[in-house]
């Protein structure tokens, strides 16, 4: 039997040889396979001795390593290799050695003219350092016995054309588990710091092991349709600091069980994996850390098990993640710190398989720009982990984070389309947290649900819980210290948290009653609008009607909406203002007298609720403490307690009665009715007196005689100074004469109060008509006053202008 095979196998040589020699295909498949067996030292020796059209050969099994290191060179490369369908039978490893040492074809170092191994079968492909002056074709290609292993090592290669790889089956062994510190690594094709003339395609290929493009210069792209990319211990896919053309898995979508690293990469056009399937467990799904592509990326319908970092991130175009879904192990779903979009940023529905924008874990957009639009409509959050945000000594249980974020567009979270089934456009589990938020156009909150969780506070030991530790109310929506270049709508949300408002800033407000949390639901202070502004109330009776606002109701609702937050004048002052510029003048002063009303309803409670010794936390230091020393303590803290109680008992007073004259100043209406009731008290009390004859002529020598011992008016003969005025004066005249100061209409100087001759009047109701004239003419001057500031609307702009703080 051996000399039959010896005989067959001369005959494969010979005919080999004389097909390449006369430049032919040796295609050996005419030929048993039994009999197609040559030694790889063999096929080393004719490629070496020269061939005219380089080694064209098929169908062959090849036995051993097929040695070509270091062979050709860059003047003079080897002939091309076209070893096609062809079966390498890989030597056993020596002892000691891992199953990595088995090589079955080695071209490290080597030049060459060109590379097919299209459809063969071998262990191990070692190319490092290797220069192919025209492209690499490893279509199909895959293992050659049972154990299923195939891996190629194209190492700092050099490629002038493409590598092609459709439908190959890769795998290499199982890496060791990795060490802390150590870099994860792709043993199933290797193209590490390899610089590649084309395109590297995978389609329908399969490589268990993962890719390695580390330092990888493509300058055509990488299609990876089909493609299935699994990790040995290692990632999927390394393309740290590669530089790439652009990514593709458009006709068919790329699975990957693994992370798909582009750490540092550098896309120069776009990439897109629509319906990509990516497992990667606990650990990150899709890395984009500082990498910066050229155009697009599109992540649409893709499955992420996994996290999407996309920290540092240098987006030319739009970021599409229509219709994807992420589920995150860890509390991260999405992170996008400092990242920058120059486009839109899509988390919503696709709108062609109405597939809506899921994430497991918060999605964190915090120091991030984004050049046009940021668009959560049609979007699922899920941000229901416990103790993954912290505040000071609070927990924070978010669901979209984006501190510092720069929008030049629109943020939309939320829109008014009908969606099916009476779905909400935007739902999150866990509040959405803004702060210091940027936004060139504007901020839309509309058709949302929010189910906020309140924040618990962290315990340090079993001894430091205290039940009087309650945290604050949970807030839903915070968009504090932002600034909105254009309309701010809150509409038609279900909100079960608070609304937080602190002072931002916006040009327009469109907002609706139902936009903000139920007020018969939530507790006190659901809506924080201290510091709030605003210049355009769009929706001045918070409806979205077509009729004209109803404008009592106006001052209703917004009364209450004011009432929601916590007490600052200012809110006052701006909704007064916005007010205003919409031509509704009355009911901007009904906004700011409503704001002095809770003012002495605050100040009311603060009477009632002061306490002559404030209460001790600690009970034991009190129980602790002398009775002299609790004596002693209480008499010193008595004085400043009445002072103080006194003090803001007599401000309530004066400012009731300012409230019921003047209406703080603000309304015309009771200042009228005020000067009314005033002339009518003084000319009814003047009229009596008069009448009772207790008002007399006014004893002046300009309109008396004299007889040296006697001034008074002239009557006959006789010197008298109890003549009554009668109808000298008109008693309305006179009450108005004594009110108005600075006015004079001669009627106060013709009648002064005393006691006329005749009268049954005494001397004591002189003396009290005197004080009333005297108390009379000293509120002349303070009504007059107060009138004339709050007709001329004065106070109220002051009021608007200040803030109330006068």
């Amino acid at each position: 039997m051996v000399g039959v095979r010896d005989v067959t196998s001369r005959a494969a040589k010979r005919y080999i040889r004389q097909a390449l020699e006369a430049g032919e295909i040796a295609d050996c498949r005419h030929f048993p396979a039994e009999d197609r067996a040559v030694d790889a030292d063999f096929l080393r020796s004719l490629i070496l001795g020269g061939l005219p059209t380089g080694m064209r050969i098929v169908g062959l099994t090849i036995e051993g390593a097929l040695d070509l290191r270091d062979c050709g060179s860059e003047a003079q490369p080897l002939p091309a290799l076209r070893i096609e369908q062809c079966s390498f039978v890989a030597p056993t490893p020596a002892a000691g050695q891992g199953a990595l040492s088995a090589v079955s074809l080695d071209l490290s170092r080597s030049h060459v003219a060109s590379l097919s191994l299209h459809g063969s079968r071998f262990v191990s492909l070692c190319c490092r350092g290797m220069a192919c002056r025209s492209e690499v074709d490893l279509t199909e290609v895959g293992p050659s016995d049972e154990s299923g292993l195939c891996w190629i090592d194209m190492s700092n290669a050099v490629i002038g054309g493409n590598i092609v790889a459709v439908g190959a089956h890769l795998q290499s062994p199982p890496n060791d588990p990795i060490e802390s510190g150590e870099r994860l690594t792709c043993t199933g094709l290797v193209l590490q710091e390899a610089e590649i003339g084309g395109t590297l395609n995978l389609y329908r290929s399969k490589v268990i092991g993962g890719l390695s493009l580390y330092l990888a210069r493509l300058k055509g792209d990488l299609w990876l349709g089909q493609c299935r990319l699994v990790a040995n211990n290692g990632w999927a896919l390394n393309a740290n600091d590669a530089e790439i053309g652009a990514i593709y898995a458009t006709r068919e979508p790329l699975f990957a069980k693994g992370c798909v690293a582009l750490n540092g990469a550098r896309v120069r056009s776009r990439i897109n994996l629509e319906n990509a399937r990516i497992s990667a467990g606990e650990t990150i799904a899709v890395s984009m850390r500082k990498a910066y592509i050229g155009e697009s990326v599109s992540l649409e319908n893709a499955d992420m098990e996994g996290r999407l970092g996309l920290a540092g991130l240098r987006c030319q175009g739009d970021f599409s993640l229509l219709g994807a879904r992420i589920v995150s192990n860890d509390r991260d779903a999405l992170l996008a710190r400092d990242a920058q979009i120059l486009g839109s940023l899509h988390l919503s529905i696709h709108p062609r398989s109405k597939r809506r924008f899921s994430s497991k874990g918060r999605v964190i957009l915090d120091g991030c720009h984004i050049g046009n639009d940021l668009n959560l409509c049609g979007a699922d959050l899920h941000g229901e982990f416990e103790e993954i945000e912290e505040l000071g000594d609070k927990q924070y249980h978010s669901a979209l984070l984006a501190a510092d974020l720069r929008v030049g567009g629109c943020i939309k979270l939320g829109d008014k389309s009908e969606l099916n089934g009476g779905q909400r456009s935007l739902c999150s589990e866990g509040a959405l947290r803004m702060q210091r938020v940027e936004v060139g156009k504007d901020i839309q909150l509309f058709n949302t649900k929010v189910v906020s969780i309140a924040p618990r506070k962290k315990v340090r030991d079993a001894e430091a819980t205290d039940a009087s530790g309650s945290a604050p109310d949970n807030t839903a929506f915070d968009l504090s210290y932002s600034k909105v270049g254009g309309i701010l709508i809150i509409g038609a949300n279900d909100l079960t948290g608070a609304v937080n408002l602190y002072y931002t800033n916006t040009d327009f407000l469109w907002d609706t009653s139902n936009g903000y949390p139920n007020a018969d639901l939530c507790k006190k202070d659901d809506v924080h609008l201290v510091g709030f502004s605003y210049r355009v109330l769009m929706l001045p009776d918070m409806e979205d009607l077509n009729d004209p606002a109803n404008l009592r109701k106006t001052v209703n609702v917004r009364k209450a909406w004011l009432e929601r937050s916590p007490y600052d004048a200012q809110d006052y002052a701006t909704l007064a203002r916005a007010l205003r510029r919409s031509a509704l003048t009355d009911e901007a002063r009904e906004i700011m007298i409503a704001r002095f009303v809770r003012e002495l309803a605050m100040l009311a409670r603060g009477v009632n609720d002061r306490k002559a010794m404030p209460s001790k936390t600690g009970v034991d230091e009190t129980r602790s403490q002398a009775f002299w020393q609790r004596v002693a303590a209480l008499a010193l803290a008595v004085p400043s307690y009445l002072f103080a109680q006194l003090a803001d008992i007599a401000r309530y007073v004066v400012m009731q009665v300012y409230r019921l004259t003047f209406g703080f100043g603000l309304d015309p209406r009771r200042a009228t009715l005020t000067l009314l009731v005033f002339f009518v008290l003084g000319c009814s009390v003047f009229a009596d007196a008069n009448r009772k004859k207790l008002m007399i002529v006014d004893q002046q020598p300009v309109a008396t005689l004299s007889d040296r011992s006697a001034i008074g008016a002239g009557l006959t003969n006789e010197v008298a100074d109890n003549v009554p005025c009668g109808d000298m004066i008109a008693p309305s005249l006179f009450a108005l004469d004594v009110f108005i100061p600075l006015v004079d209409l001669r009627q106060e100087s013709k009648c002064e109060i005393g006691v006329a001759e005749g009268t049954r009047a005494t001397a004591s109701e002189a003396d009290f008509l005197k004080f009333f004239k005297a108390f009379y003419a000293f509120c002349g001057w303070i009504v007059i006053s107060l009138s004339i500031l709050t007709f001329s609307g004065f106070l109220q702009r002051r009021n608007e202008l200040l803030g109330g703080d006068t």
